[in-house]
């Protein structure tokens, strides 16, 4: 009769060779096959032996044991060895020898292989001590691999390769809205379905990062940026020189979608390698090339597409001429960034400088199915959107005052051209306006950013405070309104208002642009810290189809309701979402608290 086990007692050498008999004497039945009992406890007595003489090494037998883990505590139970009585099938009892001699919990994943396969020229597997003992992690704070040490000069060059990159495509988004016009008379088609060329690839940017972002965690931020940029630039040069309508719409949301990489991976990396304290001024840059681009596209577009000499297609032609350059730059100066992959770097060094195998970072242990990858990272964005209310409102906050870039795109020339009577070119100069509000935003930004380093420093920690990110988005979401509404009435009187009085309330929508859209970056950065890349793609998501989906009505909109009524609409939606960053500065901590992933990075701080 079985004796229960005393798990009080430590198990010795022999206490090992027993149970490794006893769990290949018991089968599913409890009755040995006796053709395979002397081989079966060949292999125990082989295994036991090498438990024994791991045991007894000088090496190990001295090193202080550390304590478990409550986590630790309540698996222990589960990753014993299984003991006769509990009748446990030769399956089960393998893994359970499985797991302590690996430490591994994943066998699972491989029980579909009956037999473990063999180290080839009839060698016995080699014993080996807990794997953590060769993990590469890095060395406390000051680890010179670790990018938050790398050097201002690294630093700079890589947030000038990932602003440049983020700036060439939100510029080709606005830049080819101005061939509508080339497009009608060349392709005879009519306005709505020019303006779908501006859209696709806007939506492109909706489901690349869907792409692109699980992709980067995965096998990091250079091996992402390669392919896309490259992508970006071959589809720009063939809309350049398409011959047909389907080629220029077809290569038109290719384009967005490899340029949509940038959208959620240059914020990333520039999280990669700024801590919390600095990230904030160190992320001015990006939204500025993300709000400024369809700002000067317009202008750029319009003069190109007026010059009978170069016409609409060179309009595609500078996004890839920037393209090229792009890529080229990205191929021979951006450095990995993404922290997982950058420890694996550190163990392959490690590994060749000491010839020792077995060093390993956990990014290299990753065995995944593609399902596993489908469901784990492909699908991690959207799950993210509808599951994290912090996430969902501000990228519905962040997408409606994006979307309105786009929409702008046909409302500001309906009010200097159409009204003012500006041709084309000097009907796109308002735009000016709106990226001096950008400007004057980027300035308080500072100011901000400024505060929130003093809070740190009276905190005495590094960690991230995201609430304190939110107090210039309240001010931008009032200016916002407001720019809105003074825009959009005052340009609807122009035998009555002087043109310069619409393009000062255009300021204050610029204003309000860049200071909703860069501290909803910056909070969603270091609220989830450890999903950067999805957590920015799900606002990517929304904000892109919302882009893409306002220039198609716009015309209609402030056709039919008149600018003054349109504006007043968008103005209203802008008073309710005002109250958005208020809710998160006083609750947010609370709602972080109960996030399956913010949760994680606020234990981590």
């Amino acid at each position: 009769m079985d004796q229960p086990h005393d798990s009080s007692k430590e198990a010795s050498p022999g206490d090992i060779r027993d149970d490794a008999t006893s769990i290949v004497r018991d089968s599913s039945d409890g009755r040995p096959d006796p053709s395979e009992s002397e081989t079966s406890f060949g292999a125990a007595d082989d295994a036991a032996s090498r438990l024994s003489h791991f045991s007894e090494s000088d090496e190990y037998s001295n090193r202080d044991v550390k304590p478990l883990t409550d986590t630790q505590e309540e698996d222990k139970p589960r990753e014993g060895l299984a003991r006769s009585g509990s009748r446990l099938s030769v399956v089960d009892s393998a893994r359970s020898l499985s797991r302590i001699i690996t430490g591994r919990e994943d066998i699972n994943k491989y029980s579909n292989i009956k037999e473990v396969p063999s180290l080839g020229t009839d060698r016995q597997f080699p014993f080996t001590p807990d794997e953590s003992e060769f993990l590469v992690e890095f060395d406390g704070e000051d680890d010179p691999f670790h990018p938050y040490n790398w050097n201002i000069g690294r630093k700079i060059c890589v947030s000038i390769i990932v602003n440049f990159y983020s700036f060439c495509n939100s510029l080709g988004s606005a830049l080819f809205s101005e061939s509508n016009e080339g497009l009608m008379q060349e392709f005879e088609i009519g306005n709505v379905v020019a303006t779908i060329a501006t859209s696709l690839y806007v939506l492109g940017f909706a489901l690349g990062p869907m792409i692109w972002a699980p992709m980067s965690e995965l096998f990091g931020r250079r091996a992402v940026f390669l392919p896309a940029s490259f992508g970006f630039m071959c589809f720009s040069y063939a809309v350049a020189t398409a011959k047909d309508l389907q080629t220029v719409m077809l290569c038109r949301f290719f384009s967005g979608f490899c340029g949509g990489s940038a959208m959620v991976l240059s914020a990333s990396t520039i999280g990669d390698i700024f801590s919390a304290k600095h990230r904030g001024r160190a992320m001015a840059p990006f939204g500025l090339t993300v709000c400024g681009g369809p700002l000067l596209g317009p202008i750029i577009g319009g003069f190109t597409a007026k010059n009978s000499s170069l016409g609409w297609r060179w309009n595609a032609y500078w996004s890839a001429f920037l393209g090229s350059a792009l890529f080229v730059t990205i191929f021979l100066f951006l450095k990995e960034t993404f922290h997982p992959v950058v420890l694996s770097r550190k163990a392959d060094i490690i590994r060749k400088k000491t010839g020792n195998w077995a060093i390993h970072s956990k990014q290299e242990t990753l065995s995944l199915t593609l399902s596993e990858i489908g469901v784990k990272y492909f699908a991690r964005p959207l799950f993210m959107l509808f599951t994290e209310p912090i996430l969902f409102l501000l990228a519905i906050y962040s997408g409606f005052t994006y979307g309105l870039i786009y929409l702008l795109l046909t409302a500001v020339p309906l009010v200097f051209s159409g009204n003012y009577k500006f041709s084309q070119g000097v009907g796109e100069l308002p735009y000016i306006a709106i990226f001096i509000g950008v400007g004057c935003a980027s300035i308080i930004l500072f100011l901000f950013d400024i505060r929130y380093k003093r809070i740190i420093s009276a905190t005495r920690t590094q960690n991230a405070i995201p609430e304190e990110r939110l107090p210039a988005m309240m001010i931008g979401g009032i200016s916002f309104a407001i720019g809105l509404f003074w825009f959009c009435w005052t340009g609807d009187f122009p035998h009555k208002i002087h043109w310069m009085v619409p393009t000062v309330g255009s300021v204050f929508v610029g204003l309000g642009l860049l200071t909703i859209f860069q501290p909803a970056i910056n909070y969603v950065v270091d609220t989830y810290a450890g999903f950067t890349a999805s957590a920015l793609a799900s606002m990517t998501i929304v904000r892109s189809i919302l882009g893409g989906v306002f220039p198609l009505f716009a015309r209609q909109m402030f056709t039919h309701m008149h600018i003054k009524w349109a504006g007043t609409l968008l103005g209203c939606i802008a008073l309710l979402l005002i109250p958005v960053p208020f809710i998160f500065y006083f609750y947010g901590a609370g709602i972080r608290s109960r996030s399956q992933f913010a949760a994680a990075h606020l234990k981590k701080d």
